[in-house]
């Protein structure tokens, strides 16, 4: 990821000493299955972006990008990459749209996949990659 926000302690409201939890945005949240956490870019990242390796390169059909606060829509970009270094553009998404999950369908062959927000808050809740039946 191009950043990660810092972490948070949530305290207990009628005694502020009792620490509840840690909340944390690393990017690795964002690929862990759960509704409860997520990957936030740091305040300052001007440009954001969320990066997935998939380990080798395969057929990928559909993504689903869950992303942070979907009531105020978002304007993303998908760019795909055999090696991490060069990558060509398989979604964008050039005007906000208000929806939860965005799904996106496609026909691809890749190892790396880079989400960069054009607009909208910057975070993933939940990105997942779904590798044709082939």
């Amino acid at each position: 990821a191009s950043s990660c926000r810092q972490p948070i302690d949530i305290r207990g409201i009628s005694d502020g000493n009792r620490l509840l939890r840690r909340e944390d945005y690393v990017a690795c949240r964002a690929i862990d299955e759960s509704n409860f956490t997520r990957w936030l870019p740091a305040d300052e990242d001007s440009n954001p972006w969320f990066m997935v390796d998939l380990g080798e390169p395969r057929s990928i059909c559909r993504t689903e990008l869950s992303l942070y606060r979907p009531t105020l829509g978002h304007a993303y970009q998908l760019e795909s990459s055999l090696d991490g270094q060069q990558w060509t553009t398989v979604v964008r998404q050039a005007q906000r749209q208000i929806r939860s999950p965005h799904v996106d369908v496609v026909d691809i062959e890749a190892r790396y996949l880079r989400l960069t927000f054009l607009q909208g808050h910057a975070g993933v809740w939940e990105m997942k990659v779904y590798a044709s039946s082939e």
